[in-house]
């Protein structure tokens, strides 16, 4: 055998060594954690959590900065809040006048009054906690009577809002 040929049957037989020590440890590889299953799976099973880490009633999120960015403009309000995301925002100030105007609105149309403002405030109140956990996001920089006051006025503006716009289809909604 010249040395050339000596030299490639050498690195024929390395490479044929490397690739069934490869294969052995696969298969050790393979067989051991097969043994070590129950104990991996036992181990993440530990870890997952009985319940949610969100609030069962999380329902309203944020939308994702990726899509954001791509198009703000389709994500920022331009004429009105609803909700605490946008919230006192000084762009969307005058509107806020108008949602004043549809409460009182839909308040006056309610015969005797009744149910009041009041009502709809201590309603709200005692949900509060409820619609704080459809958010994604705590909002601890709103107080309690702040949120519930805005609650109140967006959901009764909202009412009011679809409410004339079905006097021009013809269909009636009765309070």
């Amino acid at each position: 055998m010249t040395e050339s040929n000596a030299k490639d049957h050498s690195l024929l037989e390395n490479r044929d060594d490397h690739k069934e020590k490869a294969d052995n440890v696969g298969k050790q590889t393979l067989s051991g954690n097969k043994n070590n299953d129950k104990l991996l799976a036992s181990s993440i099973q530990g870890k997952l959590r009985q319940e949610s880490p969100l609030p069962d009633q999380t329902c309203i999120y944020r939308v994702p900065h990726k899509l954001f960015r791509h198009n703000e403009e389709a994500f920022v309000p331009s004429l009105v809040s609803i909700g605490p995301y946008h919230h006192g925002e000084k762009k969307l100030q005058a509107m806020e006048e108008m949602k004043l105007w549809y409460l009182r609105s839909l308040i006056e149309r309610i015969p005797n009054q009744n149910p009041s403002l009041e009502t709809f405030v201590s309603t709200i109140r005692s949900m509060e906690q409820f619609c704080r956990d459809c958010y994604d996001e705590k909002f601890d920089d709103l107080s309690s009577d702040r949120f519930v006051e805005m609650m109140v006025v967006d959901g009764c503006f909202i009412i009011e809002l679809f409410r004339r716009h079905n006097l021009g289809t013809g269909t009636t909604i009765q309070f």
